[in-house]
């Protein structure tokens, strides 16, 4: 019944770092409380206290773990941040330290490829509003909504909006 409980709790210590990955008082409580499950565990089988550091080592890096992993989800930069400056606090964390690279790699390229893909749409509807406001220009008419420089900025780039509007004759 004990190591049923104890492994219960461990496993909730685990699920709320993922849950408060955020706040790092959080973390801080749920890894001493972890190690008191863990101390308490081990004086009551009798374990030597090298056991159960190294059992308390091991909680401390599914937290650590944990929260690398849900932060990577938010914020992958962060994450990377985080892992680095936690690198002391857990060994497990380190034996997987590739899988947790690759996971925040992983999700840092994501991230590039959707904002690349968000610029492409931007520059072909801006492209379009170009034209059409070109096109009532050379007839002498007015467009209601001509493309801002922030349209520009958000399509090509600081640079290439500034490339763009000096094409334009816009000086900024």
């Amino acid at each position: 019944f004990y190591d049923d409980s104890e492994k219960g709790q461990l496993q909730t210590q685990v699920e709320t770092a993922a849950l408060y990955y955020n706040d790092p008082e959080k973390i801080g409580y749920l890894v001493g409380k972890t190690n008191a499950i863990n101390q308490a565990r081990a004086a009551r089988l009798g374990l030597p206290e090298d056991v159960a550091g190294v059992e308390s080592l091991n909680s401390t890096s599914a937290i650590m773990a944990a929260a690398v992993g849900r932060m990577a989800n938010d914020n992958p930069y962060q994450a990377r941040e985080y892992f680095n400056e936690n690198r002391g606090r857990a060994h497990a964390i380190m034996r997987d330290k590739k899988g947790i690279d690759n996971l925040i790699d992983r999700e840092i390229r994501s991230r590039e490829i959707e904002a690349r893909q968000m610029q492409a749409i931007a520059r072909a509807e801006l492209s379009s509003r170009v034209q059409d406001a070109s096109a009532a220009y050379m007839q002498g008419l007015d467009f209601d909504s001509p493309p801002s420089r922030e349209e520009f900025i958000g399509a090509y780039g600081e640079e290439g909006a500034r490339k763009n509007l000096s094409l334009a004759g816009d000086p900024h």
